[in-house]
């Protein structure tokens, strides 16, 4: 590597030499002027070649008459003496060539030296540099050795000093360990002799304070006997009026269920008062909110309670009111599509109740069957699918019948669900019909003071009879009949059918009829619609533009909002 570089570094320094000595011979070349100057004879001094200029000059101003012969000769003179110019400028270029090459010469050898110089000097800082470092690591291994020297002479010093200083503690140390013992010693005669002493006064004084103890403990123990008992005997009072609380709260719950008109005032009380109770359990006071809304016909509030409480502790009734209020969100939509899942958790709810259960409440078989029908009348497209899924609650409801027993509410069902067979374009559709009537007929004579199977077959007639056919026959027949019966349960029970004759007035436009029908039925609101609903029914289509009519759905929804609040 050494070599290497040494001959690196000369190839470099001859390499610049000679560009250096070139570039110098370039620059003279160029500084030569391009017309070789006039160059006097070396033989001829200075002064003569004046003198003949000036004679030249004088012959040629005083003698310009002279002969053409002295002309001549003047004239070869002058040839003469250019001819010498000529050589004399030759020998001049000659010489300028000689110089040339003997600066070439020069240069050359100068680069020659220099190059041989910077060699020199390179291999001279080379070598110097090879000793530098050969110092280097002489001085380092003198320095190494002072190093190991010293520490080896420190170590040394080092575990001397530690041993002497070992010495001195082994020695402070035993004479510490003698006084410790000593005086651990004396500490330990004097604190047994007060131990034994204090420990005889303490049997002394103990003797004393048990039998005082004993004596005062005797009192303690049959005074907080007494009050053991009387706190028993309170608990089980607590208890027992606790038990009979929430006995009686679930009994009230359970009648309030069954109600299936509208609240009294002393009701909605009892709901509240459970609703905000603190001492009754969450899941009745829960059971109570999910009651009210029911009631009042706030489907969505009454579907998430209930939800809530079919995680918490699900029970047949909870499941009844979550499937009720998910068909009640369902069938008051206007958009089929909107309903598709509604229904269908509403049925999910029933399956659900049945698969935990095993049996179901008829209340629970009655809304699978609703389901089933609004499904056929509201969803479904397909006659065929219809009949089948109207048949698939019948056998619902038969049942519900079998297990439990008929009642005014499933017989309401029944018919209501034959009607909507005798809807289908078959061939007994008219034995439907007339099943469907009778039926009615049956269950108005069976309970004729209810007012519900009289509101419920005026619904059905009305929503049997189309506006497309109000000339024909079976149209007047039909609306007249609905009208004779939801008058009946008018004068039964107010409220309970002026929403559907309404419906009737606004059809015949007797637009004074159906506002004093609309504000009876905000009245008393037995079912409550959504506004939304009203407002798009198109059986009230004759009154939508009527300012009353606006007037009252505006102030009966916002009394609403404020009986909420």
């Amino acid at each position: 590597m050494r070599r290497c570089f040494l001959i690196l570094l000369v190839f470099f320094v001859l390499s610049t030499s000679f560009a250096f000595a070139n570039n110098g011979a370039q620059q003279i070349k160029i500084q030569q002027p391009s017309q070789p100057p006039i160059i006097i004879s070396i033989g001829s001094p200075p002064a003569q070649a004046s003198s003949v200029t000036s004679s030249k000059n004088e012959e040629s101003t005083y003698h310009q008459q002279r002969t053409n012969d002295f002309k001549a000769e003047q004239l070869r003179k002058l040839k003469a003496r250019f001819e010498r110019l000529e050589k004399d400028i030759e020998n001049n270029n000659k010489l300028q060539r000689l110089n040339k090459k003997s600066f070439d010469q020069l240069i050359s050898l100068v680069t020659f030296v220099i190059t041989l110089f910077a060699a020199g000097a390179a291999f001279a800082f080379f070598n110097l540099f090879e000793k530098a470092k050969v110092e280097s690591e002489k001085m380092k291994i003198f320095y190494a050795d002072e190093m190991n020297s010293v520490h080896e002479q420190f170590s040394k010093q080092a575990q001397e000093q530690a041993e002497k200083i070992e010495q001195a503690n082994t020695s402070a140390l035993e004479e510490f360990e003698n006084k410790v013992n000593s005086e651990y010693e004396r500490l330990f005669d004097e604190f047994e002799h007060k131990y034994q002493t204090t420990l005889h006064e303490i049997e002394e004084r103990g003797k004393n304070t048990l039998i005082q103890l004993e004596k005062r403990g005797e009192l303690e123990f049959i005074t907080l006997q007494e009050k053991m008992r009387t706190s028993l005997k309170a608990s089980e009072e607590f208890l027992a009026k606790y038990a009979d609380e929430v006995a009686e709260t679930k009994e009230m719950l359970s009648e309030l269920q069954n109600n299936k008109g509208q609240f009294t005032p002393e009701q909605l009380k009892i709901l509240d008062e459970i609703s905000h109770s603190e001492t009754l359990p969450a899941n009745l006071r829960t059971q109570s909110q999910l009651i009210r809304a029911f009631k009042n016909s706030d489907w969505k509030e009454a579907l998430e309670i209930a939800e809530q409480l079919l995680e918490a502790a699900p029970t047949p009734s909870i499941h009844y009111y979550a499937a009720a209020s998910a068909f009640n969100i369902g069938v008051n939509l206007h958009n089929p599509q909107n309903r598709i899942p509604y229904f269908e958790k509403s049925i999910a709810f029933c399956k659900s109740a049945l698969a935990r259960y095993g049996t179901l409440s008829w209340e629970i078989y009655l809304n699978w069957a609703n389901v089933y029908r609004a499904q056929a009348e509201l969803v479904i497209k397909s006659n065929e699918q219809k009949e089948l899924i109207l048949k698939e609650a019948l056998k619902l409801l038969a049942t519900a019948i079998e297990q439990q027993g008929s009642n005014i509410f499933i017989g309401i069902e029944q018919a209501r669900i034959l009607e909507s067979l005798g809807k289908l374009p078959t061939d007994n559709a008219k034995d439907f019909i007339t099943k469907s009537d009778n039926l009615f007929e049956q269950l108005i004579s069976e309970n004729p003071d209810s007012y519900i199977p009289l509101a419920r077959y005026g619904n059905s007639l009305l929503i049997r009879t189309k506006i497309k056919d109000c000339e024909t026959e079976e149209y007047q027949k039909n609306i007249n009949k609905a009208c004779e019966v939801l008058l009946n349960a008018e004068n039964l029970e107010e409220g309970s059918g002026s929403y559907d004759l309404a419906c009737i007035a606004s059809r015949n436009n007797d637009m004074d009829e159906c506002k004093k029908w609309l504000e009876t039925y905000f009245a008393n609101k037995f079912f409550e619609l959504p506004a939304d609903y009203i407002i798009n029914d198109t059986d009230l289509a004759n009154v939508h533009q009527e300012p009353w009519f606006n007037e009252l759905i505006e102030l009966a929804f916002k009394n609403k909002e404020q009986n909420a609040a």
